[in-house]
């Protein structure tokens, strides 16, 4: 629900970097079909605690499931350079030798 329309902006970024263009298809159609099966198990779960008094449990499962998320993600995930996949990059960056410090500023 709200999460998979408040990381949408992120997931289409990320694979502009990460993705090569001839797999973006492939990638968007595994992203979807996972996505639709946890919205779909997640639904059935949650009314199964609800149903079940269980309510607590689910706030707290939903919380604690996007925490360890989080946090594999910042442990895992390297920050791409950004552009990588563009054809006019895509073998400059390729060259370790090039540095790119491309770092978004939340403030300026």
């Amino acid at each position: 629900g709200m999460f998979a329309g408040l990381s949408w902006p992120a997931v289409i970024s990320l694979s502009n970097d990460v993705v090569p263009k001839a797999f973006r298809s492939r990638f968007f159609g595994v992203y979807e079909i996972i996505r639709s099966l946890t919205m779909t198990f997640g639904f059935m779960i949650g009314a199964f605690l609800v149903q079940n008094g269980l309510w607590r449990q689910y706030f707290w499962g939903t919380g604690l499931g996007i925490l360890i998320c989080a946090l594999i993600f910042a442990i895992h995930n390297k920050e791409p350079k950004r552009g990588a996949q563009q054809e006019e990059l895509f073998h400059i960056l390729k060259n370790k030798d090039v540095n790119y410090n491309f770092k978004k500023k939340l403030f300026h």
